[in-house]
């Protein structure tokens, strides 16, 4: 569930707050649940009281929470579609962080998806294909809650894409990229036709590392990594 929260620039209160974003947007919470007890969640997240209670309150402000004094801290009971949407539209923009942040990832995961159609395991590669598939079942039966079924699957996506390039420090930057990604993961989906894309996008890359195409799967996630770079820093701009 919850990890310890890494070490930041950042404010303590911005990054616990992230983290339970994140829990929110990847579905790991559904709309109506209860959040651990503030002693337990202050100990998973290894945080002060202090730190998680103004969190909680910022979550609050941001209609992403519901505080029941003497009950307990729930996800707001909506839509959770509509909670990746108010989530996003809160956004402030941070122009370089996501300027920094595909810089990385276009250095990163094209070279990862060479690495995983070359030498990944089959056993990586077939968990790929039926992740792939488990998602598209599901969004042919999902009337609702498809933004938050496709969040997920964005974070399994490209983490096993790392686990199959067969390098650890590849594995474990991913791994650390995962709490920044929660916001520009957020903007994105909510950019109109931008998740069906992306999935689109996704079933092509795992066809050509199942083909054992180093070359056009390097090419392929590039091409997404760039097109999903230009839909957030569009999404931010006024319309």
């Amino acid at each position: 569930m919850f990890e310890p929260v890494r070490r930041s620039t950042d404010s303590m209160q911005k990054r616990v707050a992230s983290v339970i974003k994140d829990a929110i947007i990847s579905g790991e919470f559904k709309p109506g649940d209860k959040l651990p007890p503030e002693r337990e969640l202050a100990g998973m997240l290894k945080v002060s009281r202090g730190s998680l209670r103004e969190a909680l309150v910022h979550l609050e402000a941001a209609n992403l929470v519901q505080i029941r004094h003497g009950v307990g801290v729930f996800i707001k009971d909506a839509d959770q579609d509509t909670l990746i949407a108010e989530f996003a539209r809160q956004l402030v923009p941070d122009e370089i962080m996501i300027k920094e942040l595909f810089e990385i990832r276009l250095l990163l995961e094209p070279q990862s998806a060479a690495w995983a159609a070359e030498r990944g395991a089959s056993s990586i590669i077939q968990e790929l294909n039926d992740l792939l598939q488990s998602v598209k079942e599901k969004m042919e039966n999902l009337p609702t809650g498809q933004l938050a079924v496709l969040a997920k699957h964005d974070t399994k996506f490209h983490l096993l894409i790392a686990e199959a390039s067969g390098n650890t420090i590849a594995k474990t930057i991913m791994n650390n990229l995962m709490g920044a990604l929660a916001e520009s993961r957020a903007k994105a989906m909510t950019v109109p036709g931008r998740a069906q894309k992306s999935l689109d996008d996704h079933i092509y890359i795992a066809r050509m590392i199942s083909d054992r195409d180093p070359e056009a799967a390097e090419n392929a996630m590039r091409k997404h990594l760039q097109e999903v770079a230009k839909d957030v820093v569009t999404s931010y701009v006024p319309g």
